[in-house]
């Protein structure tokens, strides 16, 4: 899967999937920009990975935007919106106008910052990639929070409206909907109330690998995976179709 050479950024790039991310990119010959808000954890990236360009931004703002795409330089191939966080699966009812928009603003306001800025560059050099992590709960909200599934259902939205309105200038859009997964996701929030904890019960019992969102996310920026435009994948063993 030919991918040295490309430029590739990655948002939430240092730790859980977005850090596997960043070393098999890496170990493939890429070009690869780390982003994410936690500098020491950026640091660590850098340390194992000095080819690795790290950036700490906050991408729920548009001045983490704009810092993140100037930072890929003159060319974009890939943009992989991995950032996010969780809403403790707070019910609808318990959930903060607060909480919501702050999930919102990381989860949808991010990506769709990022890859407005992104099909500009994209669709100059003559087509691109945007990869975005989205959930099952992306398309089947039933084990977690409110606030959460409206950011992954928007960001699947999102995700299909690129393809059709930007395919025709080159530029795919694809989109992997994770299980539960390795991650760090789980200190974006302090506590979870009694019928979230409730609600997802059993639901992380058997965690994915982060390797395997990675290995995805690779092989969907291959050459490989040229004609494929469109497509929402789920990365679950089968979860979501067998509960």
């Amino acid at each position: 899967m030919p991918i040295a050479g490309k430029t590739v950024l990655i948002t939430g790039g240092a730790s859980g999937m977005g850090r596997s991310m960043v070393e098999l990119f890496s170990a493939e010959g890429a070009n690869v920009i780390a982003v994410d808000i936690n500098q020491a954890r950026l640091d660590e990236v850098k340390g194992e990975h000095p080819d690795v360009t790290i950036l700490r931004a906050d991408i729920s703002t548009p001045e983490g935007c704009e810092a993140a795409i100037a930072a890929a330089g003159e060319r974009l191939d890939v943009l992989c919106n991995n950032a996010g966080i969780t809403d403790g699966a707070a019910l609808l009812d318990e959930t903060s106008e607060e909480l919501y928009d702050r999930v919102l603003a990381v989860n949808l306001k991010g990506p769709f910052m990022l890859s407005k800025r992104a099909v500009v560059k994209m669709a100059a050099q003559g087509g691109g990639h945007i990869i975005n992590i989205a959930s099952i709960n992306g398309y089947r909200p039933s084990f977690c929070g409110a606030s959460y599934a409206a950011s992954k259902f928007g960001l699947v939205g999102l995700s299909m409206n690129i393809v059709a309105t930007y395919g025709d200038q080159g530029i795919r859009c694809n989109v992997v909907c994770p299980g539960a997964t390795e991650t760090n996701i789980g200190e974006s929030v302090t506590e979870y109330t009694p019928r979230g904890r409730k609600l997802i019960a059993g639901v992380t019992a058997d965690l994915l690998p982060a390797k395997s969102i990675a290995a995805m996310t690779l092989f969907l920026a291959s050459d490989a995976a040229s004609d494929i435009n469109g497509a929402i994948i789920p990365v679950d063993r089968g979860w979501a179709v067998s509960h």
